[in-house]
């Protein structure tokens, strides 16, 4: 060592620095929902935890905070794998995986909060079919890992995804004291049995069954919860043609008095007589989201299960005092009627077919009259595709005076050619007025309704924060097998919308003069978004262009395909 560094050594600040601090550095920037590039990562964690002992008690828990484990990354071949994942595909064999999975290291069982495991259910969505002899060495694993779960005090949250659970995983589920989620994708039981120990407790609760075949074969697991606790419950992708198959086990167990949201995304027949009974035992329930794929088939299948004799017998069980807490629907626009009046919710989205002129008086107009029959104020409201008519817009803003967040779709699929759009570039944006000063444009037209707001004739609400204004041939509305969806496909690329962008823009810009609380505009189609920047200026999202259809970026990818971390 020179003698300037005998002098002045290097400080070691790991000793000067307060331990408090090292924690509160430790914690991740970024919860493992929300993923940030720009946080350390668990490799990041590993290395600094074997920097010195002081690092080691300290960044040892965030790099078991959150373990994921990919089995089907071990049937992988080198050649299909990035290059640093290959060295860790070639590093132990498939046998010497499951077996080092199976055996959680001690000094993570009071650290891990979070455990992601990927199992071999479905083979289309493995590499390769496992041979024989993995398949055992991967059953031996699932049972060895169940019965290590109960030494798991820290963890909070269990993620499963192509998992068949055999009974020792659910016992040692259901013996962990600290867990709050517990999320299945395309998991079932190994077997058929019935369990001799108490229902699996837990504070959120999601079920995505992923097809047909293993939503059938998921209906036994469903079972397996208990609702003592349950604050948040998820349903996807339930293909089954029975709703009452999901919802009858927790009814048979009593009220679910904790249940704060209710999110189901129905592909099968609505069956309205089993959910009356399930959103009678739930007067904690604030959320109630009954969602409905975005296409045409669903919807009109939705539309069709609901009978007048079925909304009649749901108006005479469902009570008018249930769901006294309800501040969000999100449904058919059918049952808005007998679940959105005398309620205080202030968040509305209707999922219903297009409404079109005959439609606006005879459901349009009664269905907003309800709504406004809300004990609150409704601050978000977005409704089906709509007539492109300003009376709308006026009956819509008279009702809601404080909306902050507004979606709307108007019927107008006028198209701007190609020609039109390059000649507007650069040009002066004007609305051609008449001696009135009321815009020449045909007030029923998207066109005469955007320049409309831009010349202040119709006046948003004076709270408004999001305005989404959009035409009604998006593919979000339009069913790949409709006969309608060639509408698509008439459009010049880039997509056009009603109006030329610079004229959007200006609509944009006289609306920011106005409305100094709007932070967020999307017009036309595709939805061009514009935010409000750090400066105060609106500026166009780059999403809402060019990249509407891009794919996963190649991070997010790896990501998914990654390996093990942390555990084994």
């Amino acid at each position: 060592m020179s003698s300037a560094n005998l002098l002045h050594p290097k400080r070691d600040y790991s000793a000067t620095v307060p331990v408090e601090i090292w924690h509160i550095l430790s914690e991740p920037s970024y919860h493992y929902r929300y993923y940030n590039r720009y946080s350390l990562s668990t490799s990041d964690y590993a290395s600094l935890s074997v920097t010195c002992t002081l690092f080691h008690a300290i960044f040892q828990k965030a790099v078991f905070a959150s373990v994921r484990h990919n089995v089907s990354f071990h049937l992988r071949q080198p050649n299909q794998v990035h290059e640093e994942q290959r060295a860790d595909l070639l590093r132990y064999t498939f046998s010497e995986r499951m077996f080092r999975l199976s055996r959680p290291p001690s000094s993570a069982l009071n650290l891990v909060q979070e455990y992601t495991l990927r199992g071999l259910n479905g083979t289309r969505f493995l590499p390769r079919w496992p041979t024989e002899e993995e398949r055992t060495h991967y059953e031996v694993m699932l049972t060895r890992l169940g019965r290590a779960l109960g030494g798991f005090t820290a963890l909070k949250e269990v993620h499963l995804y192509s998992v068949n659970i055999c009974e020792e995983m659910l016992t040692g589920l259901g013996g962990l004291a600290s867990l709050q989620c517990v999320s299945s994708v395309r998991t079932c039981l190994s077997r058929l049995f019935f369990p001799t120990y108490s229902l699996i407790v837990t504070e959120e609760l999601s079920f995505d069954a992923g097809d047909y075949e293993m939503s059938l074969a998921s209906l036994p697991l469903f079972r397996m919860f208990s609702n003592k606790k349950l604050r948040r419950l998820t349903i996807i992708n339930s293909y089954s043609a029975n709703l009452s198959l999901f919802l009858t086990p927790f009814t048979e167990q009593g009220p679910s008095v904790h249940l704060q949201e209710f999110d189901f995304a129905f592909t099968g027949s609505w069956d309205l007589p089993a959910l009356v009974p399930f959103l009678l035992g739930c007067p904690s329930l604030e959320d109630l989201l009954l969602n409905v794929p975005d296409n045409a088939n669903s919807v009109e299948h939705m539309e069709a299960s609901m009978t007048p004799a079925v909304l009649d017998m749901f108006g005479h069980t469902f009570s008018s005092t249930a769901l006294p807490r309800l501040r969000k629907y999100k449904g058919p626009t059918a049952l808005v009627t007998f679940l959105v009046p005398r309620r205080p919710v202030s968040v509305v989205e209707l999922c219903s077919t297009a409404w079109t002129e005959d439609d606006w008086e005879e459901l349009g107009v009664p269905t907003l009259d309800a709504i406004s029959r809300s004990t609150a104020s409704i601050e978000t409201l977005s409704l089906p595709v709509l007539p492109a008519r300003s009376e709308v817009l006026y009956q819509i803003f008279g009702r809601f005076p404080a909306l902050r967040r507004l979606k709307l779709t108007l019927d107008d699929d006028n198209i701007v050619s190609i020609d039109d759009e390059n000649a507007a570039i650069g040009a002066d944006v004007t609305v051609q007025t008449n001696d009135l000063g009321n815009p020449l444009s045909s007030p029923d037209s998207f066109k005469g309704i955007m320049e409309r707001l831009a010349l202040d004739i119709i006046k948003l609400p004076p709270l408004i924060e999001s305005l989404s204004i959009n035409d009604s041939a998006g593919p979000e509305f339009l069913d790949d097998y409709d006969s309608d969806a060639e509408l698509i496909g008439e459009r010049e690329y880039p997509a056009r919308t009603c109006m030329t962008r610079p004229a959007l823009r200006h609509v944009v810009s006289e609306l920011a003069k106005r409305y100094p609380s709007l932070k967020h505009i999307s017009l036309g189609y595709p939805e061009l978004r514009w935010t409000l920047d750090e400066d105060g200026q609106f500026v166009l999202h780059p999403q809402g262009v060019w990249d509407l259809f891009e794919p996963e970026s190649e991070d997010e990818a790896e990501d998914e395909a990654s390996g093990d971390e942390n555990l084994g």
